[in-house]
């Protein structure tokens, strides 16, 4: 199909046919999401599960794909799901406007051939983590802060942001540049994209850690 060419031969006309029958859950629908969500829809994944309880405000302009004036006070999940349908018509998108926790996580995730992390908060990956764990999938971390971001690919049962986060208390929101959001979401798609095809992730036990300011990566085992 034309509308996939430029995939090719980068991915073989098999693997695109793969990716018609995933579904991929992203939570979090502003600053990382928004761009895992356009990557997603792009790739030809079948099915985009969309999760945010939150609207756009506007101090999400500077950063987050679907946040325009006009969808200022709009659900977040909602405005992703129509812009997939704008990107995709043939991608299905499932909007939720629910907040993830320890308690409904698995029922939320379920069904889901992998999780990739839009989130802003701890307490919500922890708990996509344990889920996914649970539920034999991986979860593909991601965030931003400032100049910086990291990205990590965690295999089910191996439980690696609890070691990358000690602690779980709440701080004020960080300053996020526009630029890192969209490095670190398609550092996930890419891992994503090897998942969902076979592939070995290249950041699975490992994470990678970008400073913008003076162009570093640094990648260490966990």
């Amino acid at each position: 199909m034309e509308r996939y060419s430029r995939n090719i031969p980068a991915i073989s006309k098999e693997e695109q046919e793969i990716l018609k029958n995933k579904t991929v859950t992203v939570i979090g629908c502003g600053g990382l999401g928004g761009y895992l969500i356009n990557g997603a829809a792009r790739l030809g994944v079948g099915k985009i599960r969309l999760i945010d309880c939150d609207v756009f405000s506007e101090s999400n302009l500077n950063r987050q794909l679907f946040c325009t004036e006009k969808s200022l006070g709009k659900s977040k999940a909602d405005e992703a799901a129509k812009a997939v349908a704008l990107i995709n018509s043939e991608v299905k998108a499932e909007a939720i406007n629910c907040k993830v926790s320890e308690e409904n996580a698995c029922v939320l995730l379920k069904g889901s051939d992998i999780v990739l992390d839009g989130f802003d908060n701890i307490e919500g990956r922890l708990a996509a983590e344990h889920a996914c764990e649970e539920l034999g999938i991986y979860f593909v971390h991601g965030a931003a802060a400032g100049w910086y971001c990291q990205a990590s690919t965690v295999a089910p049962g191996k439980r690696h942001l609890e070691k990358i986060y000690k602690q779980t208390s709440k701080t004020d929101p960080p300053s996020v540049l526009t630029f890192a959001p969209g490095l670190t979401a398609n550092i996930q798609l890419s891992e994503m994209l090897k998942v969902l095809v076979g592939q070995k992730p290249s950041l699975e036990g490992k994470l990678l850690i970008a400073d913008l300011q003076h162009m570093t990566f640094n990648t260490v085992e966990l």
